[in-house]
């Protein structure tokens, strides 16, 4: 069966790093959070966009922390367990500006 699964990631971009935040800088995220799974991509999407990707800059360790949500598209079996695939769906782009020092968003 076909599982789409939301998911929050988060990673930290050093400060000399940050011209690379974007959709997707997060995807390493060795231990994403699930908050959801759904047996419709409608459905997952419909949640999805009840998150916002954020980013905000920490000056005592002088990098970004970046929260970004996807939905993770998998084969899963019978009981839920993760089979095969893995394709990730966002529905909001963005990148680094460096004259607002943030994220600019975007639909995708």
């Amino acid at each position: 069966m076909e599982v789409f699964e939301v998911k929050e990631f988060r990673a930290e971009i050093k400060f000399s790093k940050r011209m690379s935040i974007a959709a997707g800088c997060a995807l390493d995220d060795p231990d994403p959070v699930g908050l959801g799974k759904h047996s419709t991509k409608e459905e997952a999407m419909k949640e999805l966009k009840k998150y916002r990707p954020n980013c905000y800059y920490n000056p005592y360790g002088k990098f970004y922390h970046v929260t970004e949500y996807f939905i993770d598209c998998y084969e899963a079996d019978e009981d839920g367990e993760f089979l095969s695939g893995c394709d990730y769906v966002s529905a909001y782009e963005y990148k680094y500006d460096s004259e607002l020092d943030d994220i600019v968003i975007t639909e995708a």
